[in-house]
């Protein structure tokens, strides 16, 4: 693990540890845009971190910040920290490992589900026990996984489902990968 990845680890896991019932599995996905946006946008991040800024101005750029991802309002002082501390290029990681931290102290999993037509409800619930018990067998203990879908026109058949820790592949090339590696292995 990196030095800046462990630098935005000691700030998420403050952050839980001071506001341990802040965030709501709801949360996650407005945790993803705001992860998502400061990965975007590096430039941005490196002029906040250089300007000096009065503390009026940095509480109004952290509410801003906070009402335009709608984010509960103890993320807001998670924002000023960094922001004050010159540390908002760590945001991104920061937010992610926010995301990673909850879900494991939670149990709670959130996968991107992809295929290339939409996904039935009965196909839906059975990814997502299938999913389920099969963290149940490789965290030993119980795990609640909710599932969000999307199109995939890149992919020709199947399905795939991933988060921050882990990926499923079901698709036709997955498969096709998978056994192309096991006949490497033979030969």
């Amino acid at each position: 693990m990196t030095k800046r990845l462990l630098l935005a680890r000691k700030y998420a896991q403050a952050y839980l540890n001071c506001f341990p019932s802040a965030l709501t599995l709801a949360d996650l996905p407005t945790l993803r845009r705001v992860q998502l946006f400061w990965q975007q946008q590096p430039a941005l991040a490196t002029s906040f971190t250089q300007g000096h800024f009065t503390p009026v101005v940095a509480h109004q750029l952290a509410a801003l910040f906070t009402a335009r991802f709608q984010l509960p309002v103890s993320c807001q002082k998670l924002f000023l920290i960094l922001l004050q501390s010159g540390r908002l290029a760590l945001c991104a990681a920061v937010f992610s490992e926010l995301v990673l931290l909850y879900q494991q102290q939670h149990r709670q999993y959130c996968f991107q589900v992809s295929s290339v037509a939409p996904l039935t409800t009965l196909e839906l619930q059975q990814l997502q026990r299938d999913l389920t018990a099969l963290l149940v067998h490789k965290l030993q203990m119980s795990v609640t996984v909710e599932l969000q879908a999307a199109l995939a026109p890149t992919l020709l058949a199947g399905v795939k489902a991933s988060n921050e820790l882990f990926q499923w592949d079901g698709s036709l090339q997955g498969r096709l990968q998978r056994l192309a590696a096991k006949l490497t292995l033979v030969n």
